[in-house]
């Protein structure tokens, strides 16, 4: 894995397409293989030449505690901006959050993800009763 790293890294240097392709190589076996060192040194390497590392969670999944609480945040019409610095979060980690409860939700946009906090609040209130 590490050999591939390095292989991956040199291509990316010297400006080669195939760069991408072995990097994500490297980045699945370590991934495969619990190596998260390895894995991390190659979604590095991946995002410096411009290539999106992280998925979406699947559909249906439970909001982790952070999604739902950006989601709440971004519901009630703050910005990414203004969430990351109440939360002391990056704009892009608040990005991520976001981008994975609409995914979760099944929500198309911003509004939509509101509409589906709301009734999400409202399970919740009918279940404490």
């Amino acid at each position: 894995m590490w050999v591939r790293l390095d292989l991956g890294r040199a291509l990316a240097e010297a400006g080669s397409e195939q760069a991408v392709g072995v990097l994500e190589g490297a980045a699945s076996a370590a991934r495969e293989r619990g190596a998260g060192t390895v894995q991390e040194l190659a979604e590095q390497a991946l995002r410096a030449l411009g290539v999106r590392t992280w998925r979406r969670g699947p559909t249906g999944a439970p909001l982790t505690a952070r999604e739902s609480e950006v989601a709440r945040l971004a519901a009630s019409g703050a910005t990414n901006r203004e969430i990351a610095q109440t939360l002391f979060l990056s704009p892009k980690t608040v990005e991520r959050h976001v981008s994975n409860a609409l995914k979760k939700l099944g929500a198309r946009n911003r509004t939509e993800l509101a509409s589906h906090v709301r009734d999400l609040d409202a399970e919740d209130a009918g279940n404490a009763r």
